[in-house]
């Protein structure tokens, strides 16, 4: 499979950058509604098959990673790192390593440079001898030479509507988030499709829009364009960059790290009423998993019967 990396523009305000389930759910809409059947059928039979024609992983700001799980500053790490320092100085490391503790994302040169390599102690040691030359802002640690991340404004919107059974008037809301023009997004992609058939899907995008909120306007992204990657990982640990539920063989959980989330999936209206599908546990984006065996890509696509029609759930994990 080839890798590519997807870029987006966004077009209105967002209520959260989309998961790979909300991706999955918008490309399956694109291939029937503008496809058609057929396609939409090719497409999920090729992971019935163990030969996706395209697997993908959630949205991130361009050039951007989730930060792996691995605490790389445990307590006894920290308890040394304060036993070496001076009296004086105790108060700054206290508050320098608060941050790190805190950091969610990674600019893509922290992860070539050390976690690509599994240099996760070469990274620690940077980080308190030399923590000038990185910066750490609303969770994200990025090298001071890397281009600046666009930061979001935040704002609670409400609305009116009228429910389904009552002509009372309902007060809704949701926190969107504003970002600078220009701020690239991406999705990144293994593929065994060209690339004029990737970006016949997304260059749709768009005009669908991505998740819950897209009926009122929220979640819409620009296609942009479309890149050939590729990602230099010498080691036998994967950082996972979607949610996913694996097969019990494929890692070593015992040295891998690893966050699980607990979420109940409802289909959409339009399809079945909105009715629950199902409550699944996944893995979360970030999880730093130690493989038995090397593959393109880990977890499975999950089908389940609801109001008599089938429903699909993307537990595909997209490793690096």
């Amino acid at each position: 499979m080839k890798t590519y990396k997807v870029v987006f523009s966004c077009q209105s305000a967002i209520n959260d950058l989309p998961s790979s389930q909300a991706i999955f759910g918008a490309i399956c809409t694109i291939l029937l509604q503008t496809k058609g059947e057929a396609e939409f059928n090719r497409y999920i039979n090729s992971f019935k098959e163990n030969n996706p024609l395209l697997i993908h992983s959630s949205m991130y700001q361009d050039n951007m990673y989730p930060m792996i799980k691995k605490n790389i500053f445990t307590t006894d790490i920290v308890n040394q790192i304060i036993a070496d320092t001076s009296p004086i100085d105790k108060i700054n490391i206290f508050e320098t390593l608060k941050k790190y503790k805190k950091i969610k994302y990674m600019s893509s040169s922290i992860y070539e440079r050390y976690i690509g390599k599994n240099q996760l102690d070469n990274l620690r040691t940077d980080l308190v001898k030399n923590k000038d030359a990185f910066t750490i802002e609303n969770g994200i640690l990025r090298d001071k030479k890397d281009n600046e991340i666009s930061n979001p404004r935040m704002v609670l919107l409400t609305r009116n509507g009228f429910p389904e059974s009552q002509n009372d008037k309902t007060l809704f809301y949701v926190n969107a988030q504003y970002y600078p023009k220009g701020t690239k997004f991406c999705v990144y992609l293994k593929a065994n499709i060209s690339k004029e058939e990737i970006e016949s899907i997304f260059k749709y995008f768009d005009y669908f829009g991505i998740g819950n909120r897209r009926t009122v306007g929220l979640n819409s992204f620009k296609f942009d364009k479309l890149e050939e990657i590729e990602f230099l990982n010498p080691t036998d640990y994967r950082l996972i960059l979607s949610k996913f539920i694996p097969d019990m063989n494929d890692f070593d959980y015992s040295s891998s790290f690893y966050q699980l989330n607990g979420d109940i999936y409802r289909s959409s209206k339009e399809y079945t009423g909105g009715f629950i599908n199902g409550k699944y546990v996944h893995f979360l984006e970030g999880s730093w998993m130690k493989v038995n065996q090397k593959k393109e890509y880990y977890g499975r696509i999950i089908e389940t019967m609801t109001e008599g029609k089938c429903i699909y759930h993307y537990g595909i994990g997209f490793s690096v």
